[in-house]
């Protein structure tokens, strides 16, 4: 994916609700109606992230890349509940290749070296669907060498 940079040299997030094809509409919209009826008042904000918050989703061949940011930690055990609604979308929705359902607390991906990578996804290619906007939360990304091993090791 090829990104605007803007004139300090930082990548442009253009992702929109706006470029959201409608087929996918409603897709997002039941995914955040699950997010908020599994994580309940834990829900701090919902995103979706990649190509179809560019509006570049093609059908058969995007997936959805979603991601659920919660007010605290959520124990993984109580996080099963994802692979069986992943599996369901699936099958309810076929033009959509692959639903990625990913929750992590706030103050993961804000620290955890774990999340580098969705710390980047998230600041340059998504759009926040429900709750608090916390991308200016998330540091600004200039592409170089530093951030392409950061993103693809050496």
């Amino acid at each position: 994916m090829l990104y605007k940079i803007d004139k300090n040299g930082f990548v442009v997030n253009e992702a929109s609700f706006k470029k959201i094809q409608p087929y996918y509409k409603k897709i997002l919209e039941e995914i955040n109606q699950l997010y908020i009826e599994k994580l309940g008042s834990s829900l701090l904000s919902t995103y979706i992230r990649g190509s179809v918050s560019t509006g570049k989703a093609k059908p058969y061949v995007s997936d959805i890349d979603s991601v659920a940011i919660t007010k605290n930690k959520i124990p993984n055990r109580s996080l099963l509940w994802t692979i069986k609604v992943s599996r369901s979308l699936e099958e309810k929705y076929p033009k959509a290749e692959l639903f990625e359902l990913t929750i992590v607390s706030l103050q993961e991906l804000l620290k955890s070296e774990k999340y580098n990578n969705l710390r980047i996804y998230l600041k340059t290619q998504s759009v926040c669907l429900f709750g608090k906007d916390i991308l200016p939360l998330l540091p600004k990304v200039r592409p170089n060498e530093k951030l392409a091993i950061k993103m693809y090791g050496k």
